[in-house]
Protein backbone atom coordinates (compact mmCIF):
# COMPACT_ATOMS: atom_id res chain seq x y z
CA UNK A 1 0.00 0.00 0.00
CA UNK A 2 1.55 3.71 -0.83
CA UNK A 3 0.26 7.10 -0.34
CA UNK A 4 1.29 10.10 -0.90
CA UNK A 5 2.08 11.71 2.48
CA UNK A 6 0.27 15.06 4.06
CA UNK A 7 -3.19 13.47 3.12
CA UNK A 8 -4.96 16.54 3.79
CA UNK A 9 -8.43 16.12 5.59
CA UNK A 10 -10.02 17.42 2.16
CA UNK A 11 -9.21 14.51 0.46
CA UNK A 12 -10.43 11.99 3.24
CA UNK A 13 -13.72 13.77 3.18
CA UNK A 14 -13.61 13.12 -1.05
CA UNK A 15 -13.26 9.34 -0.46
CA UNK A 16 -15.55 9.23 1.40
CA UNK A 17 -18.36 10.81 -0.81
CA UNK A 18 -16.50 8.66 -4.00
CA UNK A 19 -16.81 5.59 -2.55
CA UNK A 20 -20.61 5.89 -1.21
CA UNK A 21 -22.19 5.64 -4.87
CA UNK A 22 -20.15 2.85 -5.96
CA UNK A 23 -21.41 -0.99 -5.42
CA UNK A 24 -19.48 -3.70 -7.16
CA UNK A 25 -21.11 -6.45 -8.48
CA UNK A 26 -21.62 -8.30 -5.59
CA UNK A 27 -25.70 -8.67 -5.47
CA UNK A 28 -27.87 -10.88 -7.28
CA UNK A 29 -31.09 -13.25 -6.72
CA UNK A 30 -30.19 -16.26 -8.50
CA UNK A 31 -27.96 -18.99 -6.62
CA UNK A 32 -25.77 -20.99 -9.03
CA UNK A 33 -26.07 -24.81 -9.62
CA UNK A 34 -24.31 -26.93 -6.81
CA UNK A 35 -20.21 -27.64 -7.62
CA UNK A 36 -20.54 -24.84 -10.43
CA UNK A 37 -18.27 -21.75 -9.96
CA UNK A 38 -18.30 -17.62 -11.56
CA UNK A 39 -15.84 -15.34 -11.49
CA UNK A 40 -16.73 -11.83 -12.64
CA UNK A 41 -13.78 -9.20 -12.24
CA UNK A 42 -14.66 -6.16 -13.11
CA UNK A 43 -12.51 -2.36 -12.95
CA UNK A 44 -14.85 1.08 -12.80
CA UNK A 45 -12.53 4.14 -13.85
CA UNK A 46 -14.24 7.20 -12.77
CA UNK A 47 -13.98 11.17 -12.68
CA UNK A 48 -16.25 13.88 -11.19
CA UNK A 49 -15.56 17.73 -11.44
CA UNK A 50 -19.36 18.37 -9.27
CA UNK A 51 -21.39 17.33 -6.47
CA UNK A 52 -24.85 17.85 -5.53
CA UNK A 53 -25.56 20.14 -2.38
CA UNK A 54 -27.96 19.43 0.57
CA UNK A 55 -31.19 20.82 -2.26
CA UNK A 56 -30.06 18.68 -5.02
CA UNK A 57 -28.40 21.35 -7.38
CA UNK A 58 -24.84 20.53 -9.10
CA UNK A 59 -22.36 22.73 -7.64
CA UNK A 60 -18.51 23.19 -8.74
CA UNK A 61 -16.57 21.06 -6.82
CA UNK A 62 -12.61 19.84 -7.19
CA UNK A 63 -12.03 17.58 -9.64
CA UNK A 64 -10.61 13.58 -8.62
CA UNK A 65 -10.31 10.16 -10.77
CA UNK A 66 -10.89 7.00 -8.82
CA UNK A 67 -10.62 3.30 -10.21
CA UNK A 68 -11.67 0.03 -8.30
CA UNK A 69 -11.11 -2.80 -9.75
CA UNK A 70 -13.57 -6.07 -7.87
CA UNK A 71 -13.67 -9.55 -8.49
CA UNK A 72 -16.57 -11.42 -7.18
CA UNK A 73 -16.34 -15.37 -6.75
CA UNK A 74 -19.52 -17.41 -6.66
CA UNK A 75 -19.32 -21.32 -5.51
CA UNK A 76 -23.02 -23.47 -6.54
CA UNK A 77 -22.42 -25.10 -2.57
CA UNK A 78 -25.37 -27.15 -3.02
CA UNK A 79 -29.24 -26.35 -4.68
CA UNK A 80 -29.98 -23.93 -1.84
CA UNK A 81 -26.66 -21.84 -1.36
CA UNK A 82 -24.27 -20.13 -2.97
CA UNK A 83 -20.83 -18.40 -1.11
CA UNK A 84 -19.81 -15.39 -2.15
CA UNK A 85 -16.39 -14.13 -2.03
CA UNK A 86 -15.44 -10.65 -3.44
CA UNK A 87 -11.47 -8.80 -2.83
CA UNK A 88 -11.31 -5.39 -4.43
CA UNK A 89 -8.36 -3.06 -5.35
CA UNK A 90 -8.64 1.03 -4.87
CA UNK A 91 -7.12 4.17 -6.42
CA UNK A 92 -7.63 7.68 -6.39
CA UNK A 93 -6.09 11.20 -7.73
CA UNK A 94 -7.14 14.48 -6.36
CA UNK A 95 -7.10 17.98 -7.81
CA UNK A 96 -4.93 20.08 -5.58
CA UNK A 97 -3.27 22.03 -4.62
CA UNK A 98 -1.38 19.92 -3.48
CA UNK A 99 -2.07 16.80 -5.63
CA UNK A 100 -2.94 13.64 -4.25
CA UNK A 101 -2.98 9.97 -5.40
CA UNK A 102 -3.25 6.84 -3.38
CA UNK A 103 -3.44 3.27 -3.91
CA UNK A 104 -4.73 0.92 -1.66
CA UNK A 105 -5.52 -3.07 -1.70
CA UNK A 106 -8.56 -2.11 -1.01
CA UNK A 107 -11.13 -4.55 1.17
CA UNK A 108 -12.40 -7.93 1.27
CA UNK A 109 -16.37 -9.00 1.34
CA UNK A 110 -17.23 -12.47 2.02
CA UNK A 111 -21.05 -13.97 2.26
CA UNK A 112 -23.43 -16.23 1.01
CA UNK A 113 -26.73 -16.79 -0.26
CA UNK A 114 -30.32 -18.55 0.31
CA UNK A 115 -32.92 -19.71 -1.93
CA UNK A 116 -36.12 -18.56 0.32
CA UNK A 117 -38.61 -19.84 -2.37
CA UNK A 118 -38.52 -20.50 -6.10
CA UNK A 119 -41.62 -21.62 -9.20
CA UNK A 120 -40.32 -22.33 -12.74
CA UNK A 121 -37.81 -19.27 -13.58
CA UNK A 122 -39.09 -17.22 -10.12
CA UNK A 123 -36.97 -17.13 -6.88
CA UNK A 124 -36.65 -14.83 -4.01
CA UNK A 125 -33.56 -15.30 -2.48
CA UNK A 126 -31.45 -13.73 1.21
CA UNK A 127 -28.17 -12.59 0.98
CA UNK A 128 -25.47 -11.83 3.66
CA UNK A 129 -22.17 -10.44 2.97
CA UNK A 130 -19.85 -9.05 5.54
CA UNK A 131 -16.55 -6.69 4.64
CA UNK A 132 -14.12 -7.50 6.79
CA UNK A 133 -12.01 -4.79 8.94
CA UNK A 134 -8.58 -3.45 6.56
CA UNK A 135 -5.61 -1.74 7.41
CA UNK A 136 -4.87 0.87 4.43
CA UNK A 137 -3.57 3.84 3.45
CA UNK A 138 -5.07 6.80 5.03
CA UNK A 139 -7.68 8.10 2.53
CA UNK A 140 -9.32 4.36 2.73
CA UNK A 141 -9.84 3.96 6.05
CA UNK A 142 -13.67 4.62 5.74
CA UNK A 143 -14.11 2.47 2.93
CA UNK A 144 -12.32 -0.32 4.09
CA UNK A 145 -13.73 -0.39 8.00
CA UNK A 146 -15.52 -3.31 8.56
CA UNK A 147 -19.47 -3.69 7.45
CA UNK A 148 -22.61 -6.22 6.95
CA UNK A 149 -25.27 -6.22 4.16
CA UNK A 150 -28.38 -8.03 4.31
CA UNK A 151 -30.41 -8.17 0.74
CA UNK A 152 -33.58 -9.51 0.06
CA UNK A 153 -33.23 -10.53 -4.32
CA UNK A 154 -35.65 -11.19 -6.55
CA UNK A 155 -35.29 -12.87 -9.91
CA UNK A 156 -36.92 -14.03 -13.20
CA UNK A 157 -35.01 -15.40 -16.31
CA UNK A 158 -38.30 -16.24 -18.50
CA UNK A 159 -39.08 -12.95 -20.08
CA UNK A 160 -38.74 -12.55 -23.63
CA UNK A 161 -38.40 -8.97 -25.60
CA UNK A 162 -38.98 -8.59 -29.87
CA UNK A 163 -38.75 -12.50 -29.83
CA UNK A 164 -35.54 -12.88 -27.01
CA UNK A 165 -34.97 -14.10 -24.08
CA UNK A 166 -34.49 -11.45 -21.17
CA UNK A 167 -34.39 -10.94 -17.34
CA UNK A 168 -34.86 -8.71 -14.51
CA UNK A 169 -32.78 -9.00 -10.91
CA UNK A 170 -33.74 -6.74 -8.58
CA UNK A 171 -32.83 -6.14 -4.40
CA UNK A 172 -33.61 -4.59 -1.77
CA UNK A 173 -30.64 -3.99 0.61
CA UNK A 174 -29.61 -2.74 4.13
CA UNK A 175 -25.66 -2.05 5.01
CA UNK A 176 -24.86 -1.13 8.44
CA UNK A 177 -21.43 0.37 8.35
CA UNK A 178 -18.83 1.88 11.24
CA UNK A 179 -19.07 5.37 9.69
CA UNK A 180 -20.50 8.13 10.37
CA UNK A 181 -22.95 8.01 8.14
CA UNK A 182 -23.35 4.19 9.30
CA UNK A 183 -27.25 3.09 7.60
CA UNK A 184 -27.07 2.47 4.01
CA UNK A 185 -30.45 1.35 1.94
CA UNK A 186 -30.04 0.28 -1.75
CA UNK A 187 -32.35 -0.20 -4.38
CA UNK A 188 -31.44 -1.82 -7.70
CA UNK A 189 -33.15 -3.35 -9.96
CA UNK A 190 -31.46 -4.93 -13.31
CA UNK A 191 -32.49 -5.88 -16.44
CA UNK A 192 -31.35 -8.16 -19.47
CA UNK A 193 -31.89 -8.71 -22.51
CA UNK A 194 -29.83 -11.17 -24.81
CA UNK A 195 -29.71 -8.97 -27.87
CA UNK A 196 -28.38 -11.68 -29.87
CA UNK A 197 -27.29 -15.00 -30.04
CA UNK A 198 -24.28 -14.26 -27.76
CA UNK A 199 -24.71 -10.81 -26.62
CA UNK A 200 -26.09 -9.68 -23.47
CA UNK A 201 -27.25 -5.90 -22.75
CA UNK A 202 -27.28 -4.75 -19.53
CA UNK A 203 -29.34 -1.69 -17.77
CA UNK A 204 -28.93 -1.27 -14.02
CA UNK A 205 -30.79 1.40 -11.89
CA UNK A 206 -28.85 2.45 -8.59
CA UNK A 207 -30.98 4.12 -5.86
CA UNK A 208 -28.95 4.88 -2.24
CA UNK A 209 -30.39 6.19 0.38
CA UNK A 210 -28.37 7.24 4.12
CA UNK A 211 -30.97 8.27 6.86
CA UNK A 212 -29.83 9.41 9.58
CA UNK A 213 -26.97 10.82 8.42
CA UNK A 214 -24.84 12.79 11.15
CA UNK A 215 -24.42 16.72 10.58
CA UNK A 216 -26.72 16.24 7.11
CA UNK A 217 -29.80 18.42 6.65
CA UNK A 218 -31.79 16.17 4.18
CA UNK A 219 -30.57 12.68 4.09
CA UNK A 220 -28.02 11.99 1.54
CA UNK A 221 -28.93 10.26 -1.42
CA UNK A 222 -27.73 9.08 -5.58
CA UNK A 223 -28.91 7.42 -8.57
CA UNK A 224 -26.89 6.14 -10.65
CA UNK A 225 -27.75 4.38 -14.21
CA UNK A 226 -25.23 1.94 -15.36
CA UNK A 227 -25.51 0.66 -19.53
CA UNK A 228 -23.03 -2.30 -20.58
CA UNK A 229 -22.97 -5.21 -23.16
CA UNK A 230 -21.34 -8.50 -22.47
CA UNK A 231 -20.28 -10.52 -25.47
CA UNK A 232 -19.57 -14.47 -24.90
CA UNK A 233 -16.15 -15.59 -26.24
CA UNK A 234 -16.94 -19.09 -25.53
CA UNK A 235 -15.90 -21.89 -23.58
CA UNK A 236 -17.18 -20.25 -19.96
CA UNK A 237 -15.15 -16.51 -21.04
CA UNK A 238 -17.20 -12.79 -21.53
CA UNK A 239 -16.16 -9.82 -21.71
CA UNK A 240 -18.10 -7.01 -20.32
CA UNK A 241 -17.60 -3.06 -21.59
CA UNK A 242 -20.17 -0.07 -20.52
CA UNK A 243 -20.30 3.05 -18.81
CA UNK A 244 -22.29 4.80 -15.59
CA UNK A 245 -23.37 8.35 -14.80
CA UNK A 246 -25.03 9.77 -11.52
CA UNK A 247 -28.80 10.44 -12.46
CA UNK A 248 -29.80 12.50 -9.43
CA UNK A 249 -28.76 13.01 -5.70
CA UNK A 250 -28.47 15.24 -2.28
CA UNK A 251 -24.95 15.53 -1.01
CA UNK A 252 -23.21 13.21 -3.09
CA UNK A 253 -20.73 13.57 -5.91
CA UNK A 254 -21.91 13.57 -9.39
CA UNK A 255 -19.85 10.93 -11.19
CA UNK A 256 -19.31 9.86 -14.67
CA UNK A 257 -17.05 7.00 -15.91
CA UNK A 258 -16.91 3.83 -18.04
CA UNK A 259 -16.80 -0.59 -16.70
CA UNK A 260 -14.60 -2.78 -18.48
CA UNK A 261 -15.13 -6.77 -17.04
CA UNK A 262 -14.26 -10.43 -17.94
CA UNK A 263 -16.62 -13.31 -16.83
CA UNK A 264 -15.44 -16.80 -16.37
CA UNK A 265 -18.52 -19.65 -16.14
CA UNK A 266 -16.98 -23.09 -15.04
Amino acid sequence: MIAVSGVSPFVLALIYFCALGLRPACAGAFLLEPGKWKVIATTRASTSSARYDERGRLVAEKRYGKTESATLIEYGYDRDVTLLLSPAFRSLRAQGPPEQRAVSIGSLDLGARWRILSADAQILSFQVLTRLPARSDPVFWLENRAKTELRLGYGRSDLFLRGRGAFVDTGLSWAKRAEPWRDEVHIDPTFGWKTWADRLALIQWNYSLWPGAQGQMRAPRQLKLEASSVQNLGAGWSFQVGSFVSRGGVATRYERGSIIGLWRAF
